[in-house]
């Protein structure tokens, strides 16, 4: 009875949190620019390291940007490849490529904007690929909206494997359903591959942002911005969104899924951490559940009701969201995806906090 009772209750919080995302989603309209603003300057801001595979491929479609006033600022977190070799193509007034003094993303990325000249500065990585537009309409937002901290989307390329075309299905749940709960003033979720703020913001902030950590610049960044009562808003549209690339090997995947669950712990702020626990009980009541059903069948009822409804909630979300990023053939996956998911989210959250894990050829 007990059993039953909460399952019941977590099905109901759950499925109450997903429609709390749905209704965000759809409170946020696609964003046109309404009007012709000034062109005031934007400083793009990439740290990376040994990325010669994917600077050639940023480089080009940042070159082709239509927003003009802008300065690219690139930051050598000590690559080891032959990176140098693919910037002597471009306007080295346009293109600034610095060298880290210290080690480490963060440390990289700090460099970075401390040298920015622009009000607007955009952050984005080395194996991301933006639309021609997507500084233009990024700055145009900002201008309307006068925002401290703008949440931009972003969807993975992927190809035809299952492997990768789950993991793309489950990036676009998170993405959509921080696009979601910031619709409704709730932000929990950015994505650094995609994200832009003030450099008064982030001065504000910069003291925030742990650097003991070996991520997470765009959450500290986000949190902080969050408890000084800034203006946080989210951007939804195409012109927008950026492209980026998918984890290849399941190993890939499970090491940087470790690396985002590690700093949990260190998200001092209820709603992250209660949306946060919503889903991980979710999921350790599905696995326990099904798992106790093995031996006494009548934890099999209330576990299949948890089930049937934290598939209704996330397939009646996915449907309304994945047009946005242009990937209904994904859509099938979902069952698929809710059976594996329990299994990968109490795992990487156990590890991600007890466990190591490797990131650009360093261990943590």
């Amino acid at each position: 009875m007990i059993w039953i009772i909460i399952s019941l209750f977590i099905a109901f919080i759950y499925v109450l949190c997903i429609f709390g995302a749905y209704f965000g989603w759809q409170k946020t309209n696609n964003y046109n620019p309404s009007k012709q603003v000034k062109q005031s300057l934007v400083s793009v801001v990439v740290a990376f390291r040994n990325e010669e595979k994917n600077l050639p491929h940023l480089l080009r479609y940042l070159s082709l940007q239509t927003y003009r006033n802008v300065e690219f600022i690139l930051v050598n977190d000590h690559s080891t490849d032959e990176f140098s070799a693919f910037f002597s193509d471009y306007n080295p007034n346009l293109f600034r490529c610095i060298n880290a003094k210290g080690f480490g993303k963060k440390n990289a990325i700090r460099e970075g904007i401390e040298q920015a000249k622009g009000e607007l500065i955009i952050s984005t990585d080395a194996d991301c690929l933006p639309s021609a537009k997507w500084i233009e309409t990024i700055h145009s937002f900002w201008q309307e909206n006068h925002s401290d901290i703008v949440i931009c989307p972003v969807k993975l390329v992927h190809n035809n494997s299952l492997f990768q075309q789950l993991q793309s299905l489950e990036f676009i749940s998170l993405i959509a359903s921080g696009i979601g709960f910031a619709g409704i003033k709730m932000p929990i979720m950015c994505n650094g591959a995609n994200i832009a703020f003030t450099k008064k913001q982030w001065l504000k902030s910069k003291n925030d942002l742990q650097e003991n950590k070996a991520s997470g610049d765009d959450m500290f960044l986000l949190l902080s911005a969050k408890r000084q009562k800034a203006k946080i808003d989210v951007l939804k549209s195409e012109n927008a969104l950026i492209e980026t690339s998918d984890q290849k090997s399941f190993k890939d995947f499970f090491n940087q899924r470790k690396r985002w669950a590690s700093k949990n712990t260190s998200y001092n702020d209820w709603q992250v951490n209660t949306v946060s626990a919503i889903v991980f009980f979710t999921c350790f009541i599905l696995l326990a559940g099904a798992t106790m059903s093995l031996f006494l069948p009548l934890f099999l009822y209330p576990t299949a009701i948890l089930f049937s409804s934290k598939l209704f909630a996330d397939t009646f979300f996915l449907s309304i969201v994945i047009p946005f990023f242009k990937e209904k053939s994904l859509l099938k996956y979902i069952p698929l995806l809710s059976l594996l998911y329990p299994f990968y989210i109490v795992t990487t959250a156990i590890s991600g906090i007890f466990g190591k894990f490797d990131w650009k050829g360093r261990t943590f």
